[in-house]
């Protein structure tokens, strides 16, 4: 399955699944999910079994008008499709504006959630069970 696809310019593209859009899937996250913030973000994250990381974005109509929020959407969607090998595993997702930010560029915003994804730890494996299929 191709997770990414190029488009004009070579630019990839974040396929639809790399998405998260189904409110079960944003449900079971706010409910089960590690949340972690920075004032302006809050970052849920939950472990996955599908072998990649999906993405999540919430930007309430409070943090500004329809061009500022698609604005951030598409930052935070560049920032997770860029850094995407730095987040801890197979996790998903969930990118919650809080408020609204000041003026950010692409790399702040990579920061930031970089930031917030790197205070996660996931759980530890079951006792005696190794990461690599069971060889030492």
């Amino acid at each position: 399955m191709r997770l990414w696809r190029n488009t004009i310019g070579g630019k990839e593209d974040l396929y639809q699944e790399r998405r998260i859009r189904d409110k079960l899937d944003f449900d079971r996250l706010k409910k089960s999910g590690t949340k972690f913030t920075d004032g302006v973000f809050l970052a849920v994250i939950l472990p996955n079994d599908i072998g990649f990381s999906r993405l999540g974005i919430a930007v309430p109509k409070r943090v500004g008008s329809a061009v500022a929020r698609n604005r951030m959407k598409r930052l935070i969607r560049e920032a997770f499709r860029l850094n995407r090998d730095a987040l801890p595993g197979s996790v998903d997702l969930l990118i919650i504006v809080r408020r609204p930010p000041d003026l950010m560029t692409l790399g702040e915003f990579s920061a930031r959630i970089l930031s917030l994804a790197g205070r996660y730890v996931p759980a530890r494996r079951a006792e005696g069970s190794a990461p690599d299929g069971g060889h030492t």
